[in-house]
């Protein structure tokens, strides 16, 4: 039952039996005369209209997604994340130092990684019922990042969603690149943990320059909501901006220290150098 809900066919399915349910609360509540249901299918039917047109007007390819709109896409994933084994950003680093990790990195709002949620999901649970779980220094979750995407990024290594990494002892080994065998990645992983041969199979990547994960700057820890912050962080961020100006700033105020000395010594000269008449 689990497998058929995350293919996306009882899921959709289970919509049209709604819709099919409204219908006939509605041919009901019209022949019993109770106005709740007929209200109910009105409305239903209202939004669901207003769905289409949305999607029409930004060139949205419902077949491309299932056949859902943009908003029956989005609430779907929302749902199946529910399921889903999570880690937060801000325990990234710390999770990746020891073992081996695949972290998935997604948003909430990206329709790709909405697509890619279901597919996730299915592993986990092929992951859990074979007890993979119990693999010592193995681990798989997903990151949200609609909230601090910088921060995702500096872990990706990459500025798009959905992207699934693989971690080892503090390195980044690799991109998953064909995601639709995450299945069969993840199995080729439990057989390289168990038989303790990650030195052996990630050595390569390990040896390489800049696989060490970091610990990001301070500024990439801070949230990030919208584009308009991103163009920000993408030229340097509030770290950047503050290392353009303080050169500045500071050689503003070491010159005005430099006058108001002048200013003070040449006042001082001109005091000594002034009339004082003698008393009689």
């Amino acid at each position: 039952m689990r497998k058929q809900i995350i293919e996306g066919r009882a899921g959709r399915g289970g919509k049209r039996e709604d819709s099919a349910a409204v219908k006939g609360n509605r041919i009901r509540g019209e022949e019993d005369g109770s106005p709740e249901n007929v209200v109910a299918a009105d409305e239903s039917s209202h939004n669901h209209e207003e769905d289409k047109a949305e999607d029409q007007a930004d060139s949205w390819e419902s077949d491309k997604h299932g056949g859902m709109s943009r908003q029956e896409l989005q609430d779907y994933a929302l749902l199946l994340d529910k399921q889903i084994r999570m880690l937060d950003i801000e325990s990234v680093y710390d999770t990746v130092q020891n073992g081996t990790h695949l972290l998935f990195f997604g948003a909430y709002f990206c329709p790709h990684t909405q697509q890619f949620t279901a597919i996730w999901l299915n592993m986990q649970y092929k992951y859990d019922f074979y007890h993979l779980d119990e693999v010592k220094d193995l681990s798989i979750a997903k990151v949200q990042c609609a909230d601090n995407q910088p921060l995702c990024f500096h872990y990706m290594r990459d500025e798009a969603f959905p992207t699934v990494v693989l971690f080892h002892n503090g390195h980044f080994i690799e991109e998953l690149i064909n995601r639709d065998f995450v299945w069969e990645y993840v199995e080729k992983q439990v057989e390289v943990v168990r038989n303790n041969q990650q030195s052996v199979e990630y050595a390569a990547q390990i040896a390489s320059p800049g696989s060490l994960v970091v610990l990001p700057a301070v500024d990439a820890v801070q949230e990030v909501v919208s584009h308009e912050e991103l163009e920000v962080e993408s030229i340097g961020g509030a770290k950047g901006i503050i290392e353009t100006v303080l050169p500045v700033s500071v050689f503003t105020v070491l010159i005005a220290f430099v006058l108001v000395a002048a200013f003070l010594v040449r006042r001082r000269s001109l005091d000594k150098g002034k009339y004082v008449p003698v008393a009689n």
